[in-house]
């Protein structure tokens, strides 16, 4: 999540560099907002 929103890196490159595939990254994003909106409310 750090290297998209804050790094300014595409989902793509942050996959590459985390070696996953873009699939798994979107996914840890999706998931990490959803803890984030739970957390809030």
């Amino acid at each position: 999540m750090c290297l998209v929103f804050y790094g300014g890196l595409k989902k793509k490159k942050a996959a590459q560099v985390m070696r996953i595939s873009s699939q798994a990254l979107a996914d840890h994003i999706k998931a990490a907002l959803k803890k984030i909106e739970e957390r809030i409310r």
